[in-house]
């Protein structure tokens, strides 16, 4: 059984059985949680036998019991936490689901430095930090990917101005310049909607600002 949860708790990425190809090595924290309660309930089983063989407690003993409960109600809180939904925004959500695993996505200094990587290990690591501090996670990858989103997002807003703007000039007039107006503005505040980075009270101005310079531009090519 202890094996067996093992297995579950670091699948290690070695070569698999009948030749399947092995899966990337990764730590299941939340699983070495539940292994952390079921270990204090064998500390707890165990100060029961005593009391039940010595048919007597003693102070020192209730003392001993008052922490176990108290750190087992505390792994218990624990387990719930990393059991359910950690933030109502979904990438808020993810990030902190990752960090109940160890892998090779953020974490390859960590695994290499503690010997989780075998030898014959075939994935390449996926960050090239020191094997210490921030686990592995490569600042250089970090670094393009927030300017790739950042340069989707100026892509994003120059489009949402130029693509509704060239159809009202193109099609000069006002039915026409109104409908693309209104779908552009929709558009714009669904999209806004959807980022979670943003409160109800950003998507209204924002909404609100891009529709205000729709109808300027409206007015001025008329």
């Amino acid at each position: 059984m202890l094996d067996r949860r093992i297995s579950v708790l670091l699948e290690t990425g070695r070569p698999g059985r009948h030749g399947r190809s092995p899966k990337e090595p990764v730590v299941r924290l939340r699983v070495l949680q539940y292994m952390s309660i079921i270990h204090m309930k064998r500390l707890l089983a165990r100060e029961v036998a005593l009391m039940s063989e010595r048919r007597h407690v003693t102070d020192s003993q209730m003392e001993r019991v008052k922490e176990l409960m108290s750190d087992y109600v505390r792994a218990l809180r624990d387990l719930q936490y990393m059991l359910e939904p950690t933030s109502r925004f979904a990438r808020t959500a993810s990030f902190l689901r990752d960090q109940f695993y160890i892998n090779m996505e953020n974490d390859s200094a960590i695994l290499e430095s503690e010997r989780l990587i075998h030898e014959d290990y075939p994935f390449p690591r996926k960050g090239y930090d020191v094997p210490v501090g921030d686990g592995g996670f490569s600042h250089t990858i970090d670094n393009r990917l927030e300017f790739l989103g950042r340069l989707r997002v100026a892509v994003l807003t120059g489009l949402s101005l130029i693509v509704p703007m060239l159809f009202m000039k193109l099609y000069n007039n006002l039915i026409a310049q109104l409908v693309t107006a209104s779908t552009a503005v929709l558009i714009f505040g669904a999209i806004s909607a959807y980022l979670e980075e943003m409160q109800k009270k950003d998507v209204v101005a924002g909404t609100a600002a891009y529709a205000a310079l729709l109808v300027v531009f409206i007015g001025t090519s008329g």
